[in-house]
């Protein structure tokens, strides 16, 4: 009986540690997600500004709009 609650003791350090590793892991594994997402939608609003400001500029025509850093925007879904 003793030795079964050690083993269960045991096995239950080893799950705890393992949730805890796994844990840490996932939310490594999101935060980089997170920030590569950010960096490409903050790549894309860049792009299609720029794209907008260099049409403006053939056209002749004036070309006002902030640039993006300068507009407050939501985070991306």
């Amino acid at each position: 009986m003793i030795k079964y609650r050690m083993f269960m003791d045991e096995r239950a350090q080893r799950i705890a540690k393992a949730k805890a590793e796994g844990k840490a892991e996932g939310e490594a594994r999101g935060i980089a997600e997170g920030e590569a997402r950010g960096i490409a939608e903050r790549d894309r609003v860049w792009t299609a500004w720029n794209e907008r400001r260099l049409a403006a500029a053939a056209k002749g025509q004036p070309f006002d709009e902030p640039p993006p850093s300068n507009t407050p925007t939501a985070p991306p879904p």
